[in-house]
């Protein structure tokens, strides 16, 4: 999990909006030894908006969920099938965001 704080929140909405387009811009890419795949990841709704992206690196698997909530994001990720886990994703992500809102209201 990783968390940035943006001067705006248009910077914060440029974060998830880079995801987004990553995966329409770029949806197979070679990374070193690797390639590296992306596709849509349906994830539930959090914050003011937010967009996941499933990657698949030849056998590996990361699903990594972006959340904004103002000028500030959190980057949830789930390594290997752990994204299956419908509740363990909605808890997560849920958990996430409030303690984002939290640290955004001061």
């Amino acid at each position: 999990m990783s968390v940035d704080a943006y001067p705006s929140v248009e910077g914060a909405h440029q974060r998830v909006e880079t995801t987004r387009q990553l995966r329409q811009k770029c949806p197979v890419a070679k990374v070193d030894e690797y390639t590296v795949s992306y596709g849509v990841l349906s994830t539930p709704e959090r914050g003011d908006e937010s967009y996941g992206v499933r990657m698949r690196a030849d056998d590996q698997r990361f699903d990594e969920i972006v959340i904004r909530v103002g000028a500030s994001t959190v980057s949830v990720t789930f390594a290997g099938t752990t994204g299956d886990d419908a509740q363990l994703v909605e808890a997560v992500t849920a958990q996430a965001t409030e303690k984002l809102r939290q640290a955004a209201t001061g």
